[in-house]
C-alpha cells in the first residue's frame, strides 16, 4: 500500500514572542486567584461604611438616652407621667382638645419612650407604652378621620356647581385619609379600600373637565371647518387628539371614553387636512355629472360621443387628484380604495358608452327578430353582440357586471339556440285573448315539461312532464317569466286577479262534473295532466281546481295573491283566492303566464 499524501507544509512563520513586563505574570496569577474575593469584600465594606454614617445620629441618640443614670430614667417615666396628666385635665375641661393639648399626650408617648430605650428595654414589652401610644394614634386618626368625612361630604354638594372646590376638598379627603395609614397606624383606622373608593372618585372628577375640553375642541374644529376655516380647524383637532391622548394616558381606567378616539380624531384630522384635494375632485364629478346630463339630451352620433369624452376626461382627472390625495392623506375617510374603484367604473361606463349603447340598440332588434319568429337571425346578432360585450368588459373591468339585463338576456339567448327553434312556432298555439285587453293568457297551466325546457330544472314534488309544475315560490314563476320573455322578444308577466276574473265569467255555481279538477273528482292530493279538464268557452283549462296559480303583485309586498282552488279545493260557488307569503311552496301551486 502507498503512503497517503503528506500534510501540507503550514504557511505560518513564528516570530519572536512578545515578554510581558517584569512582574505583570506575578500580578496576574494573584488576580485570578484573588479577584473576585477581594472584589466581594470591598462591596461589603461599602454597604457596612454607608450604613454607619446613615445610623450615626440615631446610635448617637440612643448611646445618649442609655448613659442615663437610674435617676434621670426614672424623672423620664415621672415626665410622662405627668405629661399625660396634663393632657387628661385638659380633655375634662374643654369641650374640644386642640393641637397643643396632643402635643401633651405626644409628649408623654416620647417621654415614655426614652425611659424604655434607658432601661434596654423593648417597647413591646410595656403595656402602657402600648396603651399610651395607641389612644395618641387614635386621637390623631379621629381627627383626620372628621377632616376626610367632612372634605368628602363638601366635595359632594359642590360636584355640580364647583367642580374644582370638588376636586380641592376630595383632594384634602384623600390626603388625610393617606396620612392615617402612613402616620397612625397603630389606630386601627386606616382604611386601604376607602383611600382606593376616594382616589377612584378625585381621578374621576379630576378626568370630567379633560374629556369636556376634549369634546369641545372637536366641536370647535368641525365648526371651523364647516365654515372653510381650515387653518382653524386644523389647530384646534391637533390640540383635541393631543388632551385626549393625555386623557387616555392618565384617566382612562376611571372614566370611559370613546374606544379609538385618538385613531378617531387623527383620521378626521387627516380627512379635514386632505379637504383641498377632495374638493377638486368633488368639481371635477360634477363636470362629468353636467356631460352626462347632455349626453342625455344629445342626439345619437358625434354629439353624444362628445359628451361621453367629456365626462371621461372628468372622471380621468378626479381619478388623477385621488391617487395624489391616496398618497399624502393615505388615513383620510376619502382616502378609501372603495372610492378609487368606483371613480374608475365610472370612467370606464362613459369610456364604454358609445359602445355599450350600440350593444344595447342592436338587442332591441334581436328581440324585434324572435317577435317576429326569425330565430337564426336573433341568434346570430346574440352571439355577435355577445361577443362585443365581452370585449368591453375586458377593456373596461366592473361596466358589465353579471347581473347586467342586457348581458343576461344576450347569454341565455346564445346559449338556447335549441329551444328557442322550438318554442317559437307552438308559443302562440298556447295562448288566448284575454278579453279586448290585447294581452294573451296561457290556456293550461305551465307543465313540468314546459318549465324544465325554459329553466333547465323541474322543482316539482311528483315529477311528470306533463303535469303541471308544483313546489314554485313566487320568485320562481317570475324567474321563468323573464327567460321566456327573453326567448321570444316579449314581455311575459303573472296574470293579474282581474284577468283571472274576465275570463273565468259566471262564477255564481259551483264547477260540475270535469270542468274543473276538485276534491269531489280526484284523491284530494295529486294533480291531474295539464289541459285534460272541459274548457271554457273561451278554450281555458283548470282555471279552478287541480293547482292554485301565483297571480301578480307589488314587487315590494311580502305576500301575493294565489287563485284557483287546487285538487284539495271544496267546489263552493265563487273565485277561490287567497293571500300568501311568496316564499311559500306547495304541492299544489303553480303558475300560468301572461303575454303582452
Amino acid at each position: 500500500m502507498s503512503p497517503g499524501p503528506h500534510d501540507p507544509q503550514s504557511d505560518f512563520l513564528p516570530g519572536k514572542k512578545s515578554r510581558p513586563p517584569k512582574g505583570a505574570a506575578f500580578w496576574e496569577r494573584i488576580w485570578d486567584k484573588a479577584g473576585t474575593p477581594l472584589m466581594v469584600g470591598a462591596t461589603v465594606v461599602l454597604v457596612l461604611a454607608a450604613g454607619w454614617l446613615v445610623t450615626e445620629g440615631q446610635r448617637n441618640a440612643g448611646s445618649r438616652i442609655a448613659a442615663l443614670s437610674p435617676v434621670q430614667a426614672e424623672e423620664l417615666r415621672q415626665l410622662s407621667l405627668k405629661k399625660e396628666a396634663a393632657f387628661e385635665a385638659q380633655r375634662l375641661n374643654k369641650a374640644l382638645i386642640d393641637d397643643g393639648d396632643l402635643a401633651l399626650l405626644g409628649e408623654a408617648v416620647q417621654a415614655q419612650e426614652d425611659y424604655l430605650a434607658s432601661r434596654g428595654a423593648l417597647a413591646s414589652e410595656n403595656v402602657r407604652l402600648e396603651t399610651l401610644r395607641r389612644r395618641y394614634h387614635v386621637i390623631q386618626a379621629e381627627r383626620l378621620r372628621a377632616t376626610a368625612t367632612e372634605a368628602e361630604d363638601k366635595s359632594t354638594a359642590l360636584a355640580k356647581s364647583d367642580q374644582a372646590g370638588a376636586v380641592r376638598e376630595l383632594r384634602r379627603a384623600v390626603e388625610a385619609e393617606r396620612l392615617i395609614e402612613s402616620r397612625w397606624f397603630f389606630s386601627g383606622y386606616a382604611d386601604v379600600g376607602k383611600i382606593a373608593r376616594l382616589d377612584t372618585r378625585l381621578r374621576r372628577l379630576e378626568a370630567e373637565p379633560l374629556k369636556a375640553q376634549t369634546q369641545a375642541l372637536e366641536a370647535a374644529a368641525e365648526a371651523a371647518f364647516a365654515a372653510g376655516r381650515l387653518g382653524e380647524a386644523d389647530k384646534a383637532m391637533g390640540e383635541a387628539i393631543e388632551t385626549e391622548r393625555a386623557f387616555v394616558e392618565k384617566y382612562r381606567d376611571v372614566l370611559d371614553t370613546e374606544f379609538g378616539r385618538v385613531e378617531r380624531l387623527s383620521t378626521r384630522l387627516e380627512t379635514m387636512r386632505s379637504d383641498p384635494l377632495q374638493q377638486q375632485i368633488v368639481a371635477a364629478e360634477r363636470s362629468a355629472q353636467a356631460a352626462g346630463a347632455a349626453y342625455a339630451q344629445a342626439t345619437a352620433g358625434p354629439a353624444q360621443e362628445a359628451q361621453s369624452a367629456l365626462a371621461t376626461q372628468a372622471y380621468e382627472r378626479a381619478l388623477t387628484i385621488q391617487a395624489q390625495l391616496m398618497q399624502e392623506f393615505p388615513r383620510s375617510a376619502w382616502a378609501a380604495a372603495t372610492r378609487k374603484a368606483d371613480l374608475e367604473m365610472k370612467r370606464n361606463r362613459w369610456r364604454a358608452a358609445a359602445r355599450l349603447q350600440d350593444v344595447a340598440t342592436r338587442a332591441q332588434a334581436m328581440a324585434k327578430h324572435l317577435r317576429a319568429g326569425q330565430s337564426a337571425e336573433a341568434l346570430d346578432l346574440a352571439r355577435a353582440l355577445r361577443e362585443k360585450l365581452t370585449q368591453v368588459e375586458a377593456e373596461n373591468p366592473g361596466v358589465v357586471p353579471p347581473e347586467d339585463p342586457v348581458r343576461r338576456q344576450l347569454e341565455y339567448v346564445a346559449t338556447h339556440a335549441a329551444t328557442i327553434q322550438a318554442i317559437l312556432p307552438k308559443l302562440e298555439q298556447l295562448v288566448a285573448p284575454v278579453g279586448a285587453t290585447g294581452a294573451r293568457m296561457m290556456k293550461q297551466e305551465v307543465s313540468q315539461g314546459f318549465y324544465s325546457t325554459v329553466m333547465g330544472v323541474n322543482p316539482s314534488a311528483s315529477m311528470r312532464e306533463n303535469l303541471p309544475v308544483e313546489s314554485v315560490a313566487y320568485a320562481d314563476a317570475q324567474a321563468f317569466c323573464e327567460a321566456l320573455g327573453w326567448m321570444c322578444g316579449r314581455t311575459i308577466r303573472l296574470p293579474t286577479v282581474a284577468e283571472y276574473k274576465a275570463v273565468l265569467g259566471d262564477l255564481s255555481q259551483p264547477p260540475a262534473g270535469r270542468t274543473a279538477w276538485t276534491f269531489d273528482n280526484t284523491d284530494g292530493v295529486s294533480a291531474r295532466v295539464v289541459g285534460t279538464s272541459q274548457p271554457t268557452g273561451a278554450g281555458f283549462f283548470d282555471l279552478l281546481g287541480n293547482v292554485e296559480e301565483w297571480a301578480q303583485a307589488e314587487a315590494a309586498d311580502d305576500f301575493a295573491s294565489v287563485i284557483g282552488g287546487s285538487v284539495n279545493w271544496v267546489p263552493v260557488s265563487g273565485l277561490p283566492l287567497r293571500k300568501a307569503l311568496k316564499r311559500e311552496k306547495s304541492r299544489t301551486i303553480g303558475f300560468r303566464i301572461v303575454i303582452e
